[in-house]
Formats: C-alpha cells, sequence, structure tokens
C-alpha cells in the first residue's frame, strides 16, 4: 500500500521506521522499487546488529542498501539511525548521492571510523 502511494504521489521525503511507524524490509523493498527522485531520506532502524532472532517488523542495513540503491542522485539530506547503517551504506552516499548537504548518524555503530573519515573527505 506504501508503495503503490509513492509511486502515485512522486515523494520526494521518505521516512522509514521499525519504531512507531513499524515498517519492514518488505515494505522497505517495495517502496525502493517504485521511488522516484529522493531529495530527503530519514531511516530509523533499532534492532542491535547481533540479534539473531530479529523481530519481522524492523529495517535491516539490506532494506536501507535498497533504498539508496546505486544512489540517489537528487538526495540533499539524510538522516540514519541505528545498526542498519553500515559502512556500504556510507559509501553509497559518497559515492552515489552528489548533491548530498546534510547528513545526520545516530546510533550507527557500524560504521567504522576509516570510512567516515573518508567519506568526510570526499564531501568537501
Amino acid at each position: 500500500q506504501l508503495a503503490r502511494r509513492t509511486a502515485m504521489d512522486g515523494v520526494e521525503f521518505l521516512k522509514l521506521s521499525d519504531t512507531a511507524c513499524q515498517h519492514t524490509d518488505a515494505g522497505a523493498l517495495a517502496v525502493a522499487s517504485v521511488c522516484g527522485p529522493l531529495r530527503v531520506l530519514h531511516f530509523h532502524s533499532k534492532v542491535d546488529a547481533g540479534d539473531e532472532e530479529r523481530p519481522a517488523r524492523s529495517l535491516s542495513s539490506r532494506a536501507l542498501q535498497a533504498v539508496l540503491g546505486a544512489g540517489r542522485a537528487q538526495l540533499v539530506r539524510a538522516v540514519l539511525h541505528g545498526a542498519a547503517v553500515t559502512d556500504a551504506a556510507l559509501e553509497t552516499l559518497a559515492t552515489g548521492c552528489p548533491h548530498l548537504r546534510a547528513l545526520w548518524l545516530s546510533c550507527s555503530e557500524q560504521i567504522s571510523g576509516s570510512v567516515l573519515e573518508s567519506f568526510t573527505r570526499r564531501s568537501r
């Protein structure tokens, strides 16, 4: 249902959250396949990286990578929260989102210092 609305409305601002909104990987994958030129992305994942019994109603790094794809050329702002945010996501932002001007990372312990440092060098 969310994917259908996204395709019809030409969404530029997308928020996916497995907390209050209870979005799932399946929903994120469906939205990613029809999403237009996003300008703003908010992605909130609450599940711990080492949680083998991940609840069905949660978002993983797979969902974030699907939404980012090979990059979102029009993306100017991203708010990424939680263990689903990985080095791969940050590298996609650095190489595939040339207009990114604002990035907020929180509780993203899966991001390594070296990738974060590389991201900041490329973003200047």
